[in-house]
């Protein structure tokens, strides 16, 4: 399809658009600097690909066409595009500064607004906040989070999360192969692929990872058939055993129990009697 034909599929003219475009294929590995919005993932020539600007629910292309924006920017902006409340914090925090070599007080404000908002304020469990840039981030540090407690490898995931190296393992080849024995796929909606990963690497899981899919919500109570799963437990090795009787100090305890991420119950099915919680006893 020429640049002229795909810039008038249907009644949507896209030229600047795809010229745009077309100059950042030469000046952008991939032509974009984020890969979810790459205009290659969607109908290239019939989906806008840059914007002029936005307001409230609606934004306009560089070619001056109007849409209703359901995408919101990939989800942040649920309040709209230039919501006043927000729009005024950002002018307010401009005129003071947004970068130095301190920490900002607003920093402080912002976690304990959100421990505040957060659901199981009332649990009696120590709870903090730490800010990172993007889900990919985030979730590699909850994963290396995880294998420092647990003294464990295996992660179990289900759902994209992002580039880094931790996730990118088995399905990018300028990741190392050798990682991916560590980090284990399983459908979003097969719980007995889960449950046979467990078992197949019982005393090895550091957490699980579970997302909802792109498709939509999960059904109410999909996870509630894991409550009656016993918890995969590893018998020790002969060395371990030895080492232990012998009182030797390179007999190190680890967490026993494979169940550690922590969900509460909500409206979007995660049940009540699911295992992923704390125990009583403290964690697990």
């Amino acid at each position: 399809m020429s640049t002229e034909t795909a810039a008038r599929v249907g009644a949507l003219r896209l030229t600047e658009s795809l010229r745009l475009w077309a100059e950042a294929e030469r000046l952008i590995p991939g032509g974009s600097q984020t890969n979810s919005k790459r205009a290659g993932a969607f109908a290239l020539g019939a989906y806008p690909i840059y914007a002029a600007r936005a307001a409230g629910c609606r934004i306009w292309d560089v070619d001056g066409n109007e849409y209703l924006d359901f995408v919101s920017a990939l989800g942040p902006v649920s309040l709209g595009y230039g919501h006043p409340a927000v729009d005024d914090a950002i002018r307010e925090q401009l005129g003071r500064g947004i970068i130095s070599g301190l920490l900002w007080p607003v920093e402080v404000e912002v976690a304990r607004g959100l421990l505040d908002a957060l659901p199981g304020a009332a649990s009696g469990r120590p709870r903090a906040v730490r800010f990172f840039k993007g889900g990919g981030e985030g979730t590699a540090a909850a994963a290396r989070i995880a294998r420092a407690h647990t003294g464990r490898h295996v992660i179990l995931n289900a759902g994209y999360r992002g580039w880094p190296d931790v996730w990118a393992a088995g399905r990018d080849p300028a990741v190392p192969a050798e990682l991916a024995a560590y980090v284990l796929p399983f459908p979003h909606d097969d719980l007995d692929a889960l449950r046979r990963l467990l078992e197949a690497n019982a005393g090895k899981v550091a957490a699980v990872f579970m997302d909802l899919p792109y498709s939509g919500p999960l059904p109410e109570g999909h996870l509630a058939p894991c409550a009656t799963w016993p918890t995969p437990t590893a018998p020790s090795s002969p060395r371990t055993r030895s080492s232990a009787a012998s009182g030797s100090p390179s007999a190190v305890a680890r967490p026993t129990a494979a169940w550690s991420p922590i969900w509460p119950s909500s409206p979007r099915g995660w049940p009540t009697g699911c295992p992923w919680r704390p125990s009583p006893a403290g964690r697990r």
